[in-house]
């Protein structure tokens, strides 16, 4: 039992790379179907959003509307379980681990693992962000928002304006040589790595290629 022939009709199927699986969508449910045998291989979730050839993230959600997360294999397995796992969105239902580490969320703090579940990065921030391609994520701790690195440690962080504790409020981007963009609603200004104002009250920033190069006001410039 469980083939796909045996299903009817299904609202979605997303086959999952190079694995012989693919994410079925029936009934506002989802579950991970062996696309060979036609069986199904992991529990019904409310939804599952894929990630790499490894690992899914399927998610429940209780009678109190509270979600949980797990992340499963292709076969079904469950490997971790937290009240958070959020990938990069990719093509589709496709989600990736950055820098090898995706975050996550466990009794009330964030913090980053691995594709094995594995906690990389302690859970310990406020708020969280996942890591970028150049290998920075924003979080925020004790009431600073900054940018750290794939082993956690702080490149750069600021002060959080008072009644603004948002992380994406916030936006702070690297530039290179020791030199970050931060755009608060404060202003907007660039500053070095031991927070010494470069430049302020700039007018205008565009990140205009994949160095993270900006403009910035003519004066300044």
């Amino acid at each position: 039992d469980g083939k796909i022939t045996e299903l009817g009709s299904c609202e979605c199927i997303t086959k999952v790379r190079n694995t012989g699986k693919a994410v079925i969508h029936k009934d506002n449910k989802a579950a991970i179907i062996d696309l060979n045998s036609g069986k199904i291989m992991s529990t019904w979730y409310e939804d599952i959003k894929y990630l790499d050839d490894f690992v899914a993230i399927g998610s429940e959600r209780s009678v109190e509307n509270v979600y949980t997360y797990f992340l499963i294999t292709p076969t079904g397995k469950v490997i971790a379980k937290y009240d958070l796992i959020e990938g990069i969105g990719g093509n589709g239902e496709k989600y990736d681990f950055l820098c090898g580490l995706c975050l996550a969320k466990s009794n009330g703090k964030y913090g980053y693992i691995d594709n094995k579940g594995k906690v990389v990065i302690p859970f310990q921030y406020d708020d969280a962000s996942n890591f970028t391609q150049e290998g920075y994520a924003r979080v925020i701790k004790n009431e600073k928002v900054g940018l750290i690195d794939v082993q956690g440690n702080f490149k750069v962080s600021i002060d959080m304006d008072k009644g603004h504790p948002f992380l994406f409020e916030y936006s702070i981007f690297p530039l290179g040589n020791n030199r970050y963009v931060v755009n608060r609603h404060s202003g907007n200004y660039i500053i070095d790595g031991d927070n010494n104002i470069l430049y302020k009250d700039i007018k205008y920033a565009k990140r205009i290629n994949a160095d993270l190069l900006y403009i910035v006001d003519e004066e300044n410039c």
